[in-house]
């Protein structure tokens, strides 16, 4: 009765120390990358660059201090797509050997682009595009600006029908 006792508290521990051993090993073979995105000219740190790990179809986001991590890699080619708004696509490709957690340092070029035209369409609540409602015009005369006891123009737009927004400056600055 004994015996089959410890022979099953050893037959236990045998199999806790296989699982153990068999979960070191598979997370010693998986690789990460790590990598730290940066403008080219300025060396400044850039948020929100998309990482796209090609083979692995994993997307991963810079953070503000331009980082950006993929851990559990397989060992192997993989190929790296950087994307970012107003920035040259990136593709690089990386082998990575088994257990390799490899660091690199990324560098954006500024990537100008110049439009012939941009067109700007909204919609009214009925679904209607609002380029193909009548235009609405609004007349302010003299008069209405007097009867109202207002500082400026601007605050006397700001209460009128059909101005949806004014801001004081000079246009453009």
């Amino acid at each position: 009765m004994k015996r089959s006792v410890k022979t099953r508290e050893l037959k236990f521990v045998l199999l806790f120390l296989s699982l153990v051993l068999t979960t070191a090993l598979y997370s010693q073979q998986k690789a990460s990358i790590t990598g730290k995105i940066l403008d080219s000219k300025s060396k400044s740190p850039l948020e929100n660059v998309v990482v796209m790990l090609s083979e692995a179809h994993q997307n991963v986001s810079s953070n503000s201090d331009g980082i950006f991590s993929f851990d559990n890699l397989n060992s192997g080619k993989h190929t790296l797509i950087l994307t970012h708004l107003g920035y040259q696509k990136i593709n690089s490709t990386i082998n990575l050997k088994t257990g390799e957690k490899k660091t690199i340092n990324f560098y954006m070029e500024v990537d100008v682009q110049y439009l012939n035209e941009v067109v700007v369409e909204g919609e009214n609540t009925m679904g209607e595009v609002l380029s193909k409602l009548p235009y609405i015009e609004t007349i302010i005369v003299k008069k209405q600006i007097e009867e109202n006891a207002v500082r400026d123009v601007g605050e006397f737009m700001r209460g009128s029908k059909n101005i949806g927004g004014v801001r004081k400056g000079v246009c453009g600055h």
